[in-house]
């Protein structure tokens, strides 16, 4: 199996790796770090961990001017793809179509050589992950799993059935991201990187078949649903002081209401109604500090009563909005500043002498 990636217009590759010619065949898992930064063109820094049987990519790049990526891979092999921020647009170089790479989206497949041309947009900031194997390595890294066997891609490798003309695609959740960076960030510093790194791509590929037998599988129904759940989302963005029902909701954007709560959050990491009093707490703290009345903020917010909106903002921060004001005259170089540096605004206020 050989994996190469190169951008058009430029002399060096992404990342080419020919694992005939991989010089390490024990057990331990290589790491390679490339940054490139070019005036007015492009800043790149490729992550690349790899072993015989075993490649995985952490891209991140800013393209001043749009650029076209060619990704190829030669021979059998496994592939997972995780597009975790950017604008592009693949082509598959065997005919089998065109489609606009959506943030959140993942896709698998079990195939021979693969060639696809990835353009993408002028200033633009792109992150994916890529994972492929060879067939040995991946019915060896899963062979002993259980739930492997219910797997469809397992099953189709185990079987020599090939998806030649297309592949699996899945919503990417919270589980998948913190799996990626996790293994990527902290692969550097364990002792035992392999055990280290199969036992995350063990967890990684049980939650993308979670994803799988709960969510969506073909390319048409996720693209539809991601562009349908992102104005969702930009619509609650905006309208968080009173916002419709679930049942209104789901008609307003012609939804199935559970679907639309399942995707929601698996898409977000919180609910419909989590992500609304997200929204409203925050802005109750940024008015808090601001001096307005609790009245005041509470019919801003949309609450039908103080009490309700007392209730919610102890429930969320762990103390009421009314020991915020008390101290806030004290505390106005302080806590401005704690909740800039800290992200955590819960974390922020709550480390607070309240």
């Amino acid at each position: 199996m050989h994996g190469k990636s190169k951008l058009t217009g430029h002399v060096w590759s992404i990342f080419d790796l020919d694992f005939k010619r991989v010089v390490n065949q024990t057990d331990y898992i290589n790491e390679h770090v490339l940054v490139k930064q070019e005036a007015n063109s492009i800043e790149l820094c490729r992550k690349m961990l790899y072993k015989n049987g075993l490649c995985i990519i952490d891209l991140s790049m800013y393209l001043h001017e749009g650029a076209t990526d060619t990704f190829h891979i030669e021979g059998e092999h496994i592939i997972y793809t995780f597009f975790i921020n950017g604008n592009s647009y693949a082509t598959n170089q065997d005919g089998s179509g065109s489609y606009d790479i959506t943030i959140g989206m993942g896709h698998r497949r079990y195939t021979g050589d693969f060639n696809i041309h990835v353009d993408m947009k002028p200033d633009n900031d792109v992150r994916y992950f890529a994972i492929f194997m060879t067939k040995a390595y991946y019915l060896n890294l899963l062979d002993n799993e259980k739930w492997a066997t219910q797997d469809a891609l397992f099953r189709s490798v185990k079987k020599n059935e090939m998806m030649k003309s297309r592949a699996e695609y899945f919503n990417i959740n919270h589980a998948m991201i913190n799996l990626l960076f996790n293994m990527d960030s902290q692969a550097s510093t364990i002792d035992n990187r392999t055990h280290f790194i199969e036992l995350k791509l063990k967890q990684l590929f049980l939650s993308v078949q979670d994803s799988l037998l709960h969510g969506i599988t073909s390319f048409t129904e996720l693209r539809e649903d991601v562009h349908v759940l992102q104005k969702l989302h930009a619509y609650l963005t905006v309208n968080y002081v009173a916002p419709p029902t679930l049942k209104e909701l789901a008609r307003q954007f012609f939804l199935n209401e559970k679907k639309m709560t399942s995707t929601f959050k698996a898409k977000y990491g919180l609910t419909i109604h989590g992500y609304v009093t997200k929204l409203r707490m925050e802005k109750a703290q940024s008015l808090l500090l601001e001096g307005k009345p609790i009245k005041v903020i509470t019919l801003d917010l949309g609450y039908q009563s103080i009490s309700h909106f007392i209730k919610t903002f102890k429930s969320y921060y762990g103390f009421t909005p009314t020991l915020v004001k008390k101290r806030v005259h004290t505390m106005k170089s302080v806590i401005p500043l704690l909740l800039f540096v800290l992200p955590d605004h819960a974390l922020a206020l709550s480390s607070l002498p309240f």
